[in-house]
């Protein structure tokens, strides 16, 4: 079961909250290709947006890259043939489901020079 809906790192749009960072309606379809099937995305918890925008594209794959690092996949049935990216009895044993905000958008302070 998924922790909860992964959502985009977007901007606002007007001048005055340009700066301020929020979460999005969802994901584009070339940012789910570097990452994951856009027909897996939505049985997974990720939400898709159609409309698009090129700035925040680096942000967001990355964003993925990550989710899907985290990923736990558990066989229902036991099988005698291990496909290729089921996880271990170890990952399994050490596995814990998320209680809190699921991978909580943190804003990146950008490093000032002093004279």
């Amino acid at each position: 079961r998924t922790a909860g809906p992964l959502r985009t790192v977007v901007h606002g749009q007007t001048l005055q909250y340009s700066m301020t960072v929020r979460t999005g309606t969802g994901f584009t379809r070339a940012e789910l290709k570097a990452a994951i099937g856009s027909k897996l995305a939505p049985t997974i918890g990720i939400s898709l947006d159609y409309r698009s925008s090129v700035e925040r594209l680096r942000s967001n794959v990355q964003r993925l890259t990550t989710d899907k690092a985290k990923y736990v996949i558990v066989v229902r049935r036991a099988r005698i043939v291990i496909n290729a990216g089921d996880s271990t009895a170890v990952e399994l044993a050490n596995a814990t489901q998320v209680q809190s905000d699921y991978m909580p958008i943190v804003r990146e302070m950008q490093a000032i020079e002093l004279r």
